[in-house]
């Protein structure tokens, strides 16, 4: 246990710690002061009690003895064995409190103890037995180490169990947000950041998210800061959003998707299409790096429509009527106005973009060459393990969709054996063409 060369000292380290344990329970409301959540063994309310009874119980010692009344540590009714009951009688005494006035109370009984501790000599501060008071147990402790451990220690460890009341609370509400709910407050919880009323939103995928370094005034935030947004565990992925300008347009673009292979339920690999949605987008352009049917490595091609090989489809459940129809129209899925720019734009600038069918199956296992044959046969022309579910839900909230493939590899069948580090090594060699193409197709429209 540390120790203290003065008194000054000890006051500049209660106050630094009671403020910041104090601080932590500005945000609680009224009505959760009771309330008590599985890993933490006291409420909000139970940790104010404790510690204005630990103050409470230094200033009764000192005056008690001043008064040549006989100490009896801790307190007359509880023995040091009965610690357990003690702490009941301090969370009864102040159960009718408010929390705005156990919050004042604590101010008020933190400076009574920074003027107790002034009151002391710095001999007696620092020298057992200088209070009868402070040698009532056979440990003798001076006054300083009395007065640490009841102030200085326990707000130290009870601002970590309040910081992880507030976290397990946070997470047990979050387990019961409706989805709408959910989308909200990412949607507020991004405005609040700058990110507001985005034109476009760009899913980004493998390798292929050096686009969004080129966002101008850009706003960047990590993945894992912002409420109910997934986790990104690809290589190639980066797991930030990105908000800014690009080819003179407000875009807000994912450096990375979430896969259903990963582990996620679907709602949480389509979540940021609705919080797009959400903010104001009207357009979305998807982008995944594939592996080629009908076309071979370093190809760019504009999906014309898809096949939902998966299994899984992102709508079932509870309709969101607020973003969409129950049963909604996939026959412009990809919009065709966004497509045609597209090629359009590819022809002025000397870059061949095919057409084609993109495939969608789970993954994380790459086709068998059987599997290939039959989607060929169906008239896949790429086979992908993402955009399809994000594009269903992109048509249900009435977004427009421009998705391009970057085929980084011929499917199976095709070539001899198949790995991930060839999709992000073709991926870097036509990223160049690809990035230049997607920020002219912005501009123009």
């Amino acid at each position: 246990m540390q120790g203290y060369k003065d008194v000054e000292e000890f006051l500049a380290k209660v106050d630094k710690l009671a403020q910041l344990f104090i601080l932590e329970f500005e945000e609680i409301a009224e009505k959760d002061k009771n309330v008590l959540v599985e890993g933490v063994d006291r409420s909000p309310a139970q940790m104010l009690a404790y510690q204005l009874g630990w103050m409470t119980l230094l200033q009764q010692w000192e005056e008690d003895e001043k008064k040549k009344i006989e100490v009896v540590t801790p307190h007359q009714d509880y023995k040091w064995n009965q610690l357990g009951l003690l702490y009941q009688s301090f969370y009864d005494h102040y159960q009718d409190w408010t929390l705005a006035d156990l919050i004042l109370e604590f101010h008020i009984q933190l400076e009574k103890v920074s003027a107790l501790a002034r009151s002391y000599t710095k001999e007696e501060f620092q020298t057992a037995g200088a209070r009868k008071w402070a040698s009532t147990t056979s440990s003798n402790w001076p006054i300083w180490k009395w007065l640490h451990i009841n102030t200085v220690a326990p707000f130290k460890t009870f601002r970590t169990k309040i910081r992880k009341w507030k976290k397990i609370k946070k997470q047990v509400e979050r387990a019961h947000m409706t989805l709408i709910e959910k989308i909200k407050e990412t949607a507020t919880f991004l405005k609040e950041k700058g990110m507001v009323s985005p034109e476009f939103g760009l899913i980004l995928g493998s390798g292929l998210g050096e686009l969004a370094d080129e966002i101008l005034n850009p706003i960047s935030i990590d993945y894992a800061d912002i409420p109910n947004w997934g986790r990104s565990t690809v290589i190639g992925h980066a797991g930030k959003l990105v908000y800014g300008e690009l080819s003179g347009r407000k875009v807000i673009a994912l450096q990375g998707r979430f896969h259903f292979y990963e582990g996620n339920k679907m709602e949480v690999v389509t979540f940021p299409v609705r919080v797009m949605k959400a903010l104001g987008a009207t357009g979305v352009i998807v982008t995944n790096a594939a592996g080629g049917i009908g076309y071979g490595p370093g190809t760019l091609m504009a999906i014309s429509d898809h096949i939902n090989m998966t299994g899984q489809n992102p709508l079932i459940g509870p309709n969101l009527d607020e973003f969409g129809p129950r049963f909604p129209d996939m026959s412009d899925a990809y919009t065709k106005t966004y497509r045609k720019t597209a090629h359009q734009v590819a022809q002025k600038m000397g870059i061949a973009l095919q057409d084609g069918v993109y495939i969608g199956v789970t993954g994380p296992t790459y086709e068998t060459p059987a599997e290939i044959r039959a989607f060929q046969t169906l008239g896949a022309s790429a086979v992908g393990m993402s955009t399809v579910p994000e594009v269903i839900v992109a048509a249900h909230s009435g977004l427009k969709v421009l998705g391009i493939s970057a085929i980084t590899n011929f499917a199976a069948g095709f070539q001899s054996e198949l790995n991930h580090e060839e999709v992000v090594a073709v991926t870097e060699q036509i990223k160049e063409d690809f990035k230049g193409l997607v920020k002219a197709i912005l501009e123009a429209l």
